[in-house]
């Protein structure tokens, strides 16, 4: 049977950032959540303020207005860095307000957890007016059509480890090599990955370090140092439990091609 990471005493967190000062109504709200799970949601409005408790089979979840910017100093490395959404500080800087979007599995499944959370952003995406997502695990930004488009064809088979995992891919301007690691497989309870590649595209280190992760994901943490993994792209390569060498200050998971 596959591992399944687990943690205790963590929320799952992202906020969306808006256009407007205001949440819809508990009804658009409803509406939009009966779209996008399968089973019914209890939806509870807070009286006097822009809050909403769920209660769903999988575990609670909380939505609430905060009458205040993402801070900037949370957004501006992942607006820097995001590979899917160019124009993302353009449309995130300088906004007024946002809604917190926290989600919690009793068992501590953190993929159901996160599933979860995903669910009711795309929700609550469908019924305001939404600027750009913030996901607090990996971090990462997400524009919001992309975001409801990935959540749409979620399942546990394919998880939409783009919304979860930042996936960082860059070239080294000396050396030409692309380098490429993940932020966020710890809140899964793994190891960040990292491979450096000489003869590769960045769209196939990109899909080597996606389809790893989904791997690690599915099955648990069964990589050892020392294994080997087939991929179509490259062929075999090596794993590695290593200290980073791209600047991560931590143990990694490496990818090789040194298969020696």
């Amino acid at each position: 049977m596959s591992e399944v990471p687990f943690r205790r005493g963590e929320l799952t967190l992202a906020m969306l950032a808006l256009n407007s000062n205001e949440l819809s109504s508990a009804e658009s709200f409803q509406s939009a959540l009966n779209k996008v799970f399968s089973r019914p949601i209890k939806v509870e409005a807070a009286p006097e303020s822009s809050a909403f408790n769920l209660e769903t089979s999988d575990g609670p979840a909380f939505v609430a207005l905060m009458d205040a910017p993402i801070p900037w100093s949370f957004l501006e490395g992942p607006c820097q860095t995001s590979v899917f959404w160019p124009a993302a500080a353009d449309r995130l800087r300088n906004l007024r307000d946002h809604a917190l979007v926290t989600a919690h599995v009793e068992s501590g499944d953190v993929i159901a957890e996160s599933m979860l959370a995903t669910r009711v952003m795309a929700a609550l995406i469908d019924c305001n007016d939404a600027a750009g997502v913030y996901w607090g695990q990996a971090p990462l930004v997400a524009d919001p059509a992309m975001f409801c488009d990935m959540a749409s064809k979620m399942t546990r088979e394919s998880l939409p480890l783009y919304l979860w995992i930042d996936f960082r891919v860059r070239r080294d301007p000396d050396d030409g090599f692309i380098e490429a690691f993940t932020s966020g497989m710890s809140s899964f309870g793994h190891m960040e990955i990292e491979f450096v590649s000489d003869g590769l595209t960045p769209q196939d280190v990109l899909g080597i370090l996606f389809d790893t992760a989904h791997y690690l994901l599915d099955h648990g943490p069964i990589l050892r140092d020392g294994n080997t993994i087939e991929f179509d792209k490259c062929g075999t390569l090596r794993i590695r439990h290593d200290e980073s060498t791209l600047g991560l200050g931590e143990t990694v998971l490496k990818l090789s091609r040194d298969v020696d």
